[in-house]
C-alpha cells in the first residue's frame, strides 16, 4: 500500500500504486502529483504532499495562545479538564482526537476572522481537518484519549 501524507502525519490518500494513491488524495485536494515527494523518514512507500500546511498552524503561537486554557476547560468542560489533569501526571495529553480537532477548527475560524486568509487556503486547511477527522473515525480512534 502506498500512502500520500501531509506533514508526516495526516493521511491524504492511499492506493496500491502511486497513481491510485494520488487519485485517492485528489478526491479532496486536486494537487499536482509533482508536488508529492518520497517521505525520507519512513521505510516503505510513503510520499509527502507539502503544498498546504495545517501542521504549521497547530504549532503556531496563535494556536497555542487561542486554544482553550485549562482554566477555561474547568468551567466549560470539566470532564476533559479532569482527564487532562490526570494525563499530565504521565506526560500525556488527556484530550480525545475529536476534542483536539474541534480545538483546531475553533482556533482556525478565529484566525480566519482576525486575518485576511484567502478562501483557497481556508478551504484546504478545513479539508485537511476533515481528512484527519475521517481518518480517526474510520479507525475508531476519534473518541480515544490521546496518549
Amino acid at each position: 500500500m502506498i500512502y500520500i501524507i501531509q506533514e508526516g502525519a495526516t493521511v491524504l490518500g492511499a492506493g496500491d500504486t502511486f497513481e491510485n494513491a494520488v487519485k485517492d488524495a485528489n478526491r479532496l485536494f486536486q494537487f499536482d502529483p509533482a508536488s508529492v515527494k518520497r517521505y525520507p523518514d519512513c521505510d516503505g512507500d510513503v510520499y509527502q504532499h507539502t503544498e498546504y500546511n495545517l501542521d504549521e498552524f497547530i504549532r503556531s503561537d496563535y494556536f497555542q495562545t487561542h486554544r482553550p486554557s485549562f482554566q477555561e476547560l474547568l468551567l466549560s468542560d470539566p470532564d476533559r479538564a479532569d482527564r487532562i489533569d490526570e494525563a499530565a501526571e504521565d506526560g500525556s495529553d488527556g484530550s480525545t482526537h475529536a476534542e483536539e480537532i474541534q480545538d483546531w477548527r475553533d482556533c482556525w475560524e478565529s484566525y480566519c476572522r482576525d486575518y485576511d486568509v484567502p478562501d483557497e487556503v481556508r478551504e484546504y486547511v478545513e479539508i485537511e481537518m476533515q481528512v484527519t477527522e475521517s481518518y480517526h473515525a474510520t479507525r475508531g480512534t476519534l473518541e480515544e484519549v490521546i496518549g
